[in-house]
Parts: structure tokens; C-alpha cells; sequence
């Protein structure tokens, strides 16, 4: 039987994937009380990531999920240290790997991720923390 996903009022039915509904509820109660965010305070908030620390559906073990990151650009050389300081969070939390996403198709995004360690995947780089 095709697993069910329901967004927004509706019903879809996907065929070759396998969830596990015990994970799914898990990664749902994590939606609702798993969360990071972390900022640069420079007279005010000038960046920052926010994501989710939960269980993959997919894996075994924890994993940070980016769902923002911003960062003015008068504060950019300030990144890597943002990024930097959320993955050693992370990791005193048990988090084994973080996900970044990516919607555009930027060599410099690319070349960014790259160099902190992460490898591409699909939309997204992912390195493992641990």
C-alpha cells in the first residue's frame, strides 16, 4: 500500500517510497518542539540560521534541518562563523549531520558549502557532524 501524505487538505498517494510511520510522528513532534536558531546580534539582528533538530525518516540518528539563513550583506564575512557555531551546537545536542538547502543554482553557494565540508545532494548539502 502506497504511504499517504496530506498537505494542506489534501491527499496524495506516493508510490516507491517507503515511510515509517513510528519516524513520521516522531519528525511531526519534532516540528513542534525540536528547534535552533541562532543570530548575529550587531546592534540588532543582522543574520542568522533557524532549523530543526530531528530523527530522519530515512536514517538513523539525529539531524539539523536548515529551514532559514540569511545574513545582511554587511555582515557576510560573519558566515562561516554563524555556521560554524550552529554546527557545534548541533553536535553537543547529538546531531550526526545537517541539511542545507539550496534554490538557486549558484556556483558561489556551491563553492561555499563545498569548502565548509559539505557534499551535494539532490537540492541539498549535507555533511555529517559526528
Amino acid at each position: 500500500m502506497a504511504p499517504l501524505v496530506i498537505e494542506f487538505g489534501e491527499t496524495y498517494k506516493i508510490t516507491g517510497i517507503e515511510f515509517k510511520p513510528d519516524k513520521v510522528i516522531k519528525t511531526v513532534n519534532a516540528l513542534i518542539k525540536q528547534h535552533l536558531m541562532v543570530v548575529i546580534d550587531d546592534n540588532g539582528i543582522q543574520g542568522g540560521i533557524g532549523g530543526l533538530i530531528t530523527e530522519g525518516m530515512f536514517s538513523e540518528g539525529l539531524f539539523f534541518q536548515e529551514l532559514m539563513l540569511y545574513v545582511r550583506d554587511s555582515h557576510r564575512a560573519q558566515t562561516i562563523e554563524l555556521l560554524k557555531f550552529t554546527e557545534d551546537i548541533c553536535k553537543t545536542r547529538g546531531v550526526t549531520a545537517a541539511v542545507f538547502g539550496q534554490f538557486s543554482n549558484s556556483k558561489v553557494i556551491e563553492r561555499f558549502y563545498r569548502r565548509q565540508g559539505y557534499e551535494y545532494l539532490e537540492t541539498h548539502y549535507i555533511k555529517r557532524l559526528v
